[in-house]
């Protein structure tokens, strides 16, 4: 296999950056990794927040094509969307 292939693959992306992580973690000071920490909580709630969105904005096309019956169907996405985003509050 090619090298250039490897390393440009999203899997080696992520192992190199769990290792560097763990060497970082070593070395860094702890109002540092606070900072990491606040970082990816805010970006995990965004990502709650975005992801029943994006679903809903890419199956309302979708739906809109179907015609007859599309309201109901909207109706139903939204509210398994945004259902899912409560529940996974809770």
């Amino acid at each position: 296999m090619n090298l250039n292939r490897i390393v440009s693959s999203l899997l080696f992306k992520i192992v190199v950056a769990i290792v560097l992580g763990i060497i970082c973690s070593l070395f860094f000071p702890e109002w540092l990794a606070r900072v990491f920490v606040t970082f990816n909580g805010l970006f995990g709630g965004f990502l709650g927040f975005f992801v029943p969105v994006l679903i809903f904005a890419l199956i309302t096309p979708a739906i809109a094509s179907l015609g007859r019956g599309a309201g109901k169907w909207l109706g139903v996405t939204a509210g398994l969307a945004y259902g899912s985003t409560v529940i996974s509050g809770l």
